[in-house]
């Protein structure tokens, strides 16, 4: 994300693999020892081009089942956050980054200071 390079871990049940496997030890026409420079640009492409849902929250709260079922039309739940509370950024439910939220022209933004992910 933004110019960040990273790892891609890909894990296939075994069971998976197994009805292909003749296939895959297979050596296919132009194959080549190391990187496959074609593969790689393609899946970069595709990675590029690739739309992920992410979620702004800007605050959390804690409620009982109980408390959740017993709200009615026009009850208030009242937050901790302010103006200038953090915004957090998560990508399938994993906290990638953080921020402080504003308006970018007509848009609502969220300017990234700082990452919640461990680089490794």
């Amino acid at each position: 994300m933004e110019d960040r390079g990273g790892r891609i871990e890909m894990l296939l049940p075994y069971a998976t693999l197994e009805p292909v496997r003749e296939l895959l030890l297979q050596m296919f026409m132009g194959e080549k020892f190391g990187r496959d420079s074609i593969w790689e640009n393609h899946l970069a492409t595709e990675l590029w081009s690739t739309e992920v849902d992410i979620q702004a929250v800007l605050d959390e709260k804690k409620m009982s089942l109980d408390e959740v079922l017993n709200l009615g039309i026009g009850d208030t739940v009242m937050f901790n956050a302010s103006p200038d509370s953090p915004t957090t950024l998560r990508c399938g439910g994993i906290s990638m980054v953080s921020g402080k939220m504003g308006r970018s022209g007509q848009n609502i933004a969220v300017k990234v200071d700082k990452s919640l992910r461990p680089m490794g």
